[in-house]
């Protein structure tokens, strides 16, 4: 997960878009993302054991981070 500082990083960037549906886009993502990394953090699903919650809370981390790296590229 993204701390203060690291979220404010992204959303002045996101901001500083010329392109604003360019910058929606990627926000929408990075909210996708993020709220189904907070769900898996969180285990809403008692139907995932403990070694496919690690499986899934990787990918959806990992899925942060790329959309994270391709905002901060920009």
């Amino acid at each position: 997960m993204l701390d203060t500082s690291n979220m404010t990083k992204v959303m002045e960037k996101l901001e500083g878009l010329d392109d604003e549906a360019l910058a929606v886009k990627l926000l929408s993502e990075f909210n996708e993302a993020s709220s189904r990394l907070g769900v898996l953090v969180r285990n809403l699903d008692p139907s995932l054991d403990h070694i496919e919650w690690k499986k899934e809370c990787d990918r959806a981390s990992q899925e942060v981070k790329s959309i994270v790296e391709k905002i901060m590229s920009l």
